[in-house]
């Protein structure tokens, strides 16, 4: 049953990967920053940073929605390895139940930081 959940995990991840859902983070950081820059800009009026802040807040909840969205896309690929296992195997319920456990839970976490490691390299920053 642990492969089959480390299988999902795996899933997860290609999906979480393949739909950047990291850039989405980084609008968000940059976003972030740049509404500060206005917030402390000495150059630009009230209305100007009324403005300013009103296109950063959407463009905020817009990258907010976005991952959300790609989060529940990566899940659902998760929940589809399981489902389809479910049809052959083990029942979904028991399957679900497992994969909550600590053991389970902290072998899937551990699987698939290494196989990410192993699929992607490690990053430098």
């Amino acid at each position: 049953m642990l492969a089959v959940i480390l299988l999902a995990g795996v899933a997860f991840y290609e999906v979480f990967v393949a739909l950047k859902t990291l850039a989405d983070v980084e609008t968000m950081r940059a976003t972030s920053k740049g509404a500060f820059g206005v917030i402390q800009s000495a150059t630009m009026s009230d209305e100007e940073k009324a403005v300013a802040m009103q296109r950063s807040s959407m463009s905020m909840f817009a990258s907010l929605a976005m991952m959300l969205v790609k989060i529940v896309a990566s899940i659902a690929a998760a929940g589809v390895v399981l489902f389809a296992v479910s049809l052959f195997a083990w029942p979904l319920s028991d399957l679900i139940a497992y994969s909550v456990k600590p053991l389970p839970l902290a072998a899937t976490i551990v699987g698939v930081t290494a196989y990410g490691m192993i699929r992607h390299g490690r990053r430098q920053r």
